[in-house]
């Protein structure tokens, strides 16, 4: 009895494995980037600080600094209401920018506003090196 085996070579096996490899160094991109920001992101109970790290599995390809002050918080300008024109706006108010810069913390000297932007300017060339490493070694 003869047994006829039929082997076909799968195009797209290496794409496939280029795509894990890609996700793999992506995932750690994002781990380390949040790890370097980490000094520059503004603290006081470390709630802003931690949402990175909470909402990577929400936003997979994103980091994002979530909580409800962390856009102000960012843009370094103090918002108010448009109608109370108070920080503490009403429920349900919305919130716009004024010309007034917020004030850091002292004892947190590199925390400030656009903390992404800050960190990049002294890591980006360690993150790219990491990539290059990851995608090379898989």
């Amino acid at each position: 009895m003869s047994v006829t085996i039929k082997v076909s070579f799968d195009g797209n096996k290496r794409m496939y494995e280029d795509q894990l490899k890609f996700a793999k160094c992506k995932r750690k991109l994002i781990s380390q980037i949040i790890k370097d920001t980490t000094p520059y992101v503004p603290f006081q109970e470390g709630t802003l600080e931690k949402s990175a790290i909470t909402n990577q599995s929400r936003y997979k390809d994103k980091i994002v600094w979530n909580g409800p002050y962390a856009r102000f918080l960012y843009h370094g300008l103090v918002m108010v209401g448009i109608r109370t024109r108070s920080a503490w706006a009403k429920r349900g108010e919305v919130k716009e920018t004024i010309k007034k810069v917020l004030k850091y913390s002292k004892t947190h000297p590199l925390a400030g506003y656009k903390w992404y932007e800050r960190s990049k300017i002294h890591n980006k060339d360690k993150w790219v090196k990491l990539t290059k490493e990851c995608y090379k070694n898989g």
